[in-house]
């Protein structure tokens, strides 16, 4: 006599099945909702309408569902996120026709290495925390991620290990939750001190000089800028009315020398549109952050469950 299986009792790890994943479609209607009687086959129009929805999908949640590997998605070709969180897997495999893929979480796992996702050519976020990842191979992932989560693996304690994800992949924008900065970009502001594209202002204070040697005789409009600022400076130090500081001297000078205002407002646009370029680059990256910011948060809160989950599956050794 068969004896019950005692109350509370974890079911053992399972391997990925088609008709896990039609179940896990069922509910949201994704899948057609079509399923057969007991005892009596669906119609046969029904079945292909079923099989068509399934192959369309772009969204698959399979997390806390015990499984031991990724297998049978190789029909799901045009698979957009991926949901594999809170299994036992413990190797990335099954994944090489899902070429249209852009998100995979595959946090508490127990993964040890990132093989097997450098084919994925249009992953745009990879959520692998809480695993067992020690090592991040030069060529083990996708040049094309935006935003990689591995808080929780071994490497995560690493020193440098974020310059060297940054390194490795060239658009990549944040690192477990913190935004990237280059140190291209950190030279760059450090160096730049509010006056960016100094060759285009080079190029208007050129003019300025040039206008200022074929009318002002001598050539030298800060030379004349300087003299009219001393010699203002001597007047007010002897008593006399302090009618032409060295600002108002200076400012003066341009008339002085010869300078057009045309050329002035020539050294001023380039000066402006340095300023622009730099401040428009830069709310443009602020903007892109906050866009892909926004969709991993969104993501990660459709997937919460409601209610009272356990933290951690019980991964137990397959019979």
């Amino acid at each position: 006599m068969a004896t019950a299986e005692p109350t509370g009792a974890v079911a053992p790890p399972k391997p990925l099945t088609l008709a896990m994943i039609r179940a896990s479609l069922a509910p949201s209607g994704r899948a057609g909702g079509v399923v057969a009687a007991a005892g009596a086959a669906a119609p046969a129009t029904a079945r292909d309408d079923e099989v068509e929805a399934l192959l369309a999908t772009r969204v698959l949640r399979l997390s806390w569902l015990q499984l031991t590997e990724i297998d049978a998605l190789e029909p799901f070709t045009a698979l957009r996120d991926l949901y594999l969180q809170h299994n036992c897997i413990s190797r990335i495999g099954g994944l090489e026709t899902l070429s249209q893929l852009e998100f995979l979480a595959l946090g508490h796992n127990r993964i040890a290495s990132l093989e097997g996702l450098r084919h994925l050519r249009r992953l745009r976020v990879l959520d692998i925390v809480h695993n067992r990842i020690e090592a991040i191979p030069p060529a083990s992932l996708p040049p094309t991620l935006l935003i990689v989560n591995l808080a929780g693996n071994p490497v995560a304690a690493v020193a440098g290990y974020r310059a060297s994800l940054a390194a490795m992949l060239p658009d990549l924008s944040s690192v477990d939750g913190e935004d990237v900065v280059r140190p291209e970009a950190e030279a760059a502001a450090a160096s730049s001190d509010g006056v960016p594209d100094a060759a285009a202002v080079k190029a208007g204070f050129d003019a300025m000089d040039g206008e200022g040697d074929g009318e002002g005789g001598d050539g030298d409009d800060e030379g004349a800028a300087v003299s009219a600022g001393a010699a203002g400076a001597s007047t007010a130090a002897a008593g006399a009315p302090a009618a032409s500081t060295p600002t108002a001297a200076a400012a003066d000078a341009p008339a002085a020398s010869g300078v057009s205002p045309e050329a002035r407002a020539a050294a001023l646009a380039a000066r402006l549109t340095g300023l622009l370029r730099t401040e428009t680059a830069a709310l443009d990256a602020l903007i892109e952050s906050s866009v892909e910011a926004s969709a991993v948060a969104l993501r990660a809160a459709s997937d919460r469950r409601v209610g009272a989950a356990p933290h951690r599956v019980r991964c137990l050794p397959r019979a």
